[in-house]
């Protein structure tokens, strides 16, 4: 295109389009910081929703409690703290006496009559040192429990008294007897 050429295009341009272009001012930024407080206000709303919402899908806990339902202290426990899942596939018990080991999976009768017994146990946490455990006492029978392949596991012992190991702690065991089940 030539100046001849271009020069006859301008002239026949629009006085309307011509004073548009003239007057034509850019849109103005948002400034930063309303960018990042809408990020910032965001980022309080997502923690404030991870802290509340547990506690809202639960509204019944208790803060002394250890997952598992076992009251936390020196409380008496002994309502059904021992909480099996809904669906007992399997358990699988380890029988220990001397140094005998003897493992084997319980029938569906078995299972019955072990979570029988065991949710009708009355214990209490008991304070002990490490040395005092029952599993440091020699001539024990200790009875180990694995549900549904970990999802709960539990310890029965006998050492002249009887406790129960449960999420790490030891609980006195009230009305003691032994586990329903043959071990041979």
């Amino acid at each position: 295109m030539n100046a001849k050429k271009f020069s006859d295009a301008m002239s026949e341009l629009d006085s309307k389009y011509i004073d548009e272009a003239i007057n034509y001012k850019k849109k103005a930024k948002k400034p930063r910081w309303i960018k990042w407080g809408a990020m910032a206000a965001c980022l309080c709303l997502i923690v404030v929703a991870i802290i509340t919402v547990p506690s809202m899908l639960n509204p019944g806990g208790n803060d002394n409690e250890i997952p598992g339902g076992i009251a936390g202290g020196d409380q008496d426990i002994s309502e059904n703290a021992l909480q099996f899942p809904d669906d007992i596939k399997t358990i699988e018990v380890t029988y220990l006496v001397y140094s005998s080991e003897i493992s084997r999976e319980l029938s569906q009768d078995e299972i019955i009559a072990v979570t029988e017994w065991a949710t009708s146990l009355e214990w209490e946490q008991t304070p002990l040192n490490e040395t005092e455990t029952p599993s440091n006492y020699a001539g024990g029978i200790q009875w180990d429990f694995n549900v549904n392949n970990g999802k709960l596991t539990f310890s029965y012992v006998d050492y002249g008294a009887s406790a129960i190991f449960i999420d790490n702690e030891w609980y006195a065991v009230k009305n003691p007897s032994y586990p329903p089940i043959e071990v041979n």
